[in-house]
């Protein structure tokens, strides 16, 4: 989070669900990125399928326990297309995913975040490609196990930091945007109308 970011938020109610989707979101309402993770209370759950009605966002349930809904919110065309990058495919393979679509995928790794939530297996990696990170830096989380790594932000980073010091910028760049957004009294639909239009490069 930048420093701007931090001071915006200040004064701000974090536990109203549009401040919490704008703190949480921003890259992928603002178009930098194809997918965000978004832990809501259970009670708000229904908020955030309306929210992202046909607005070109799916909302996919992660993992839900008695009072919190973990969702995995997505462009699915942006998602089909990662998927489908061949240095992609083969790690997916290698994390046991063969042949298989995109809901297919979204079944598997729900089931094996689930399983993590309930301390029954470990942390699914694959949940690092369905955010886009970029391939060498997860296959370099699971084999350092998350150490030796170059530089931290959004992810921790094995392969390239200077381009990924660049992305995180750009995500800090558009968490502060959208949050004074928010706090003009932006909804949700309003801001990804707004972000199509502007460029945050």
């Amino acid at each position: 989070m930048s420093e701007e970011a931090f001071q915006i938020i200040m004064n701000m109610d974090m536990d109203e669900i549009r401040t919490h989707i704008a703190f949480h979101c921003a890259p992928l309402l603002a178009g930098l990125k194809m997918s965000n993770l978004l832990t809501v209370s259970k009670t708000q759950g229904k908020c955030v399928l309306k929210i992202f009605y046909q607005t070109g966002i799916s909302c996919h349930v992660l993992w839900e326990s008695g009072d919190k809904t973990t969702f995995l919110l997505y462009h699915r065309r942006g998602l089909e297309e990662y998927l489908e990058c061949q240095e992609v495919k083969i790690l997916m393979e290698r994390l046991g995913y063969v042949h298989m679509g995109q809901d297919e995928i979204l079944k598997g790794v729900s089931t094996r975040y689930r399983a993590h939530m309930e301390e029954r297996a470990q942390f699914p990696h694959e949940i690092g490609i369905l955010l886009g990170y970029p391939v060498e830096d997860v296959a370099g989380f699971m084999d350092n196990q998350g150490k030796n790594f170059l530089c931290a932000g959004y992810w921790k980073v094995y392969g390239n930091p200077m381009e990924a010091v660049r992305t995180f910028r750009l995500y800090d760049k558009a968490q502060a945007a959208v949050m004074v957004m928010v706090r003009q009294g932006r909804n949700i639909r309003e801001i990804l109308q707004i972000c199509r239009k502007i460029s945050f490069s």
